[in-house]
């Protein structure tokens, strides 16, 4: 009886050995999955805080960038605009300078043409004469040598011709009838359209002479 109780007492301490060491592996673990746990949570407020930061800053420097370029781009086109509004000053001032040049050369033009009126106005014919322009005053017309070639002076000494000179009749039977019954107004009227036509250049380039 006592032996079997030493061996149940050994059992129990083997057993309470057991669970001690049970005990101090569990805590031994509890102590280890709070450590890592501790690590884990300050590793993942770590890595996330370090996250937000460097977000934050990429997010800063791309606003910044952005703004740079931006800002660049507007002085780009505040240049273009001075430039171009530059350039269109010139633009206005060259077009004041010629419309200035023209009002004054518009003027002196309006002043010539006044003094020459009133030159005209004061002696008229020494500024014809200057101009190419004579006056004749003789008691007949001054080319009365070219008379020969008026056309008029023609028909008017046809119209001698037939009144003074008998016609034959076999010439006047060749002229149609109406012609034959007002040759001499035909003529007549021949020689007032004549005095119309201007024979001045063909009197120049006639080769007969007077």
């Amino acid at each position: 009886m006592p032996s079997k109780v030493k061996n149940n007492l050994a059992q129990l301490a083997k057993v309470e050995r057991y669970i001690a060491r049970f005990q101090l592996l569990s805590n031994i673990h509890e102590r280890t999955l709070t450590e890592h746990n501790d690590q884990l949570d300050f590793t993942w407020k770590d890595g996330y805080e370090t996250g937000v930061r460097d977000a934050n800053a990429l997010h800063g420097v791309a606003k910044q960038t952005a703004a740079e370029a931006e800002s660049a781009k507007i002085q780009q086109l505040r240049l273009q605009l001075s430039t171009r509004e530059s350039e269109l000053d010139q633009k206005a001032l060259e077009l004041s300078d010629a419309k200035q040049k023209l009002l004054d050369q518009a003027k002196r033009h309006q002043q010539r043409i006044d003094e020459l009126k009133a030159e005209i106005a004061q002696n008229p014919e020494p500024i014809a004469a200057s101009l190419g322009f004579t006056t004749y005053a003789g008691p007949i017309v001054e080319n009365w040598r070219d008379s020969w070639k008026w056309i008029s002076n023609w028909c008017f000494g046809l119209i001698v011709f037939f009144a003074t000179t008998p016609i034959p009749p076999e010439l006047l039977m060749v002229l149609p009838e109406n012609v034959r019954t007002y040759l001499i107004a035909w003529t007549a009227f021949c020689g007032l359209i004549g005095r119309y036509i201007n024979q001045s250049k063909g009197i120049k380039t006639w080769p007969l002479k007077s």
